[in-house]
């Protein structure tokens, strides 16, 4: 049985105690999902190679002004995924303004993963390039 929590999927199995958690994403022709026992969990992906001006879209989709944003366009690509992958682990909807620690953790410039509480709820983010696609999650903990 799969069922819907806090916009989140959530899958009962037969036999087990625990649900899974799953989310899935695409771009183009990628596709991507991610399934846990541990919590909620969000994944988005996104095609880095289109030409489009990510700087322009953050500005217009959430106030911010450029100097807000991370300067360079791969992490402005990592900003919204994490955002999206964020949204689909907690509410299942994108919801503004995009929380201030994950703006400062894509202007650091780390690949690593990262421990973050957001609104008292705490997750883990990550993010990978997959030759032209980034993709990222949320595991909430």
């Amino acid at each position: 049985m799969t069922t819907i929590e806090n916009g989140a999927v959530k899958l009962h199995c037969e036999g087990e105690t625990r649900p899974l958690w799953g989310s899935i994403s695409h771009s183009r022709d990628f596709i991507c999902a991610t399934v846990s026992k541990i919590g909620s969990i969000g994944i988005d992906v996104e095609k880095t190679t289109v030409p489009r001006d990510m700087s322009v879209l953050l500005q217009a989709v959430t106030g911010l002004c450029e100097a807000d944003l991370p300067a360079r366009q791969v992490d402005q690509y990592r900003l919204w995924t994490l955002f999206e992958a964020y949204c689909k682990a907690t509410t299942g909807s994108l919801e503004f303004p995009i929380p201030a620690a994950l703006i400062a953790l894509c202007q650091r410039r780390s690949d690593e993963p990262a421990l973050l509480t957001i609104q008292d709820q705490t997750a883990i983010f990550r993010s990978r390039r997959l030759n032209d696609y980034l993709v990222s999650t949320c595991q909430m903990v």
